[in-house]
């Protein structure tokens, strides 16, 4: 039986129509977060699924993402670490809704001292581990919250976030560095030299003041201006890089486009090894945690 799996974030909406074995067969994507829309999730739902040729009203739909979150559609409690597909099978939570059979899977909690969360990236993790057979080794899922994530014997077991994409986005948009622009270019010599000048900082405020030298170096004429977006981003992603302390040398990057492009080849230029996830992750991911649901209710 067919499913479909709606991955619903902050600023941005993906459904996919997805086989029993995980193959997707149609999607539609769009801005339709949960924070940028004036009708009810319902509306909106239906209305995007009714643009899917394949749809059909008794079809499941598993979803994941800010949609579970407290300015969701409905709370859904965190699970705790360690965590698989089973715990978190046991955190779905089915909505009462009449005519449209709906099911949200829970985020991860990490307490203590380093006090930790995720939401969504849950499905590209179980994704993941499930089509690559995956044991013990990192992730890396890059975004506006970056999440390093630490896989062992099968289990996630620890993981960090990152502010990187969301600090690139307000530096570029919101401080002297954005009269630069915000165009990188990943053949650029700069987002390297940036990579390495980062990935070297000792100390907690080290990064504060190289991020200066996207200006400075452009006002003595070192650094081209239409080169100081490319220094920035190498500069934050080597940060976050020098911080990660990865538990595992073999590498995994989960995510579409142009960004785990940029890390894998930062990675790669600090003598890293690592590999790009196949784009079907988090649909594979969302399958598996529903079917270990369905075990579950027999």
């Amino acid at each position: 039986m067919n499913i479909i799996t709606v991955d619903w974030g902050t600023s941005s909406f993906r459904a996919n129509l997805v086989t029993s074995e995980g193959k997707v067969i149609e999607t539609i994507a769009n801005n339709q977060g949960i924070t940028q829309i004036n009708q009810s999730f319902k509306q909106v739902l239906q209305q995007n699924l009714g643009q899917l040729t394949g749809y059909q009203a008794n079809i499941p739909i598993i979803m994941s993402g800010m949609i579970g979150s407290k300015n969701g559609w409905y709370e859904v409690p965190y699970v705790s670490l360690p965590c698989n597909s089973q715990t978190l099978a046991q955190g779905i939570v089915k909505l009462n809704e009449p005519e449209i059979e709906i099911y949200i899977i829970a985020g991860v909690a990490k307490t203590g001292k380093d006090t930790d969360v995720l939401r969504g990236e849950e499905t590209e993790i179980i994704g993941a581990i499930t089509s690559l057979n995956l044991i013990d080794t990192t992730m890396i899922i890059p975004g506006t919250h970056s999440k390093v994530v630490k896989i062992e014997q099968g289990l996630l077991t620890d993981f960090k976030t990152f502010l990187t994409g969301e600090m690139f986005s307000a530096l570029c948009q919101a401080t002297i560095l954005g009269s630069f622009g915000s165009k990188v270019s990943e053949t650029s010599p700069w987002f390297y030299q940036g990579v390495e000048l980062a990935y070297q900082t000792q100390h907690a405020g080290d990064l504060l003041n190289i991020i200066f030298q996207a200006r400075s170096q452009v006002l003595i004429a070192k650094l081209p201006p239409q080169e100081a977006a490319s220094f920035l981003s190498g500069m934050l992603i080597g940060a976050e890089i020098g911080a990660s302390n990865y538990a595992y040398p073999d590498i995994w990057i989960l995510g579409n486009g142009k960004l785990p492009q940029l890390y894998q080849q930062a990675l790669a230029h600090l003598n890293y090894r690592s590999q790009i996830v196949p784009n079907n992750a988090a649909s594979l991911g969302a399958l598996t945690i529903f079917n270990q649901y369905q075990r579950g209710l027999l």
